[in-house]
């Protein structure tokens, strides 16, 4: 398969994952709609995610890094989803000073479980 029509192929699935990820988080949303606090979290998943993708995009060919991301996404979005029906409402600042510590934490998961470093990445 050439490089650009895997490319293309590997955009749309990112995509449609992103979109399904939304709509399991619109789905799970308790009341009648989005609070303060399930729209921070929606937005800090996205771009955790995002900046997994640009952090892992140049080992986009190795599928298990890829799984293993995607394992532990899911965990993140499970845990979040578990802590927001239990406790209700979580303030920003939780997001930001735990998603840091949650990137480094992936990285690090990512590297004992794939042998994979992440290269330099320019955010």
């Amino acid at each position: 398969m050439k490089k650009t029509l895997r490319d293309l192929l590997l955009y749309v699935l990112i995509g449609v994952g992103l979109v399904a990820i939304i709509f399991l988080l619109v789905v799970l949303v308790p009341g009648p709609g989005l609070t303060h606090a399930w729209f921070i979290f929606i937005f800090m998943t996205l771009f955790l995610g995002l900046v997994l993708v640009k952090t892992y995009w140049s080992e986009r060919s190795q599928t298990k890094v890829w799984l293993v991301l995607a394992l532990l996404m899911t965990v993140h979005i499970a845990a979040y989803v578990l802590a927001l029906r239990r406790v209700g409402e979580l303030s920003g600042a939780w997001y930001l000073l735990g998603m840091p510590v949650e990137f480094v934490a992936i990285v690090a998961i990512v590297q004992l479980c794939t042998k994979v470093l992440p290269r330099k990445v320019d955010l």
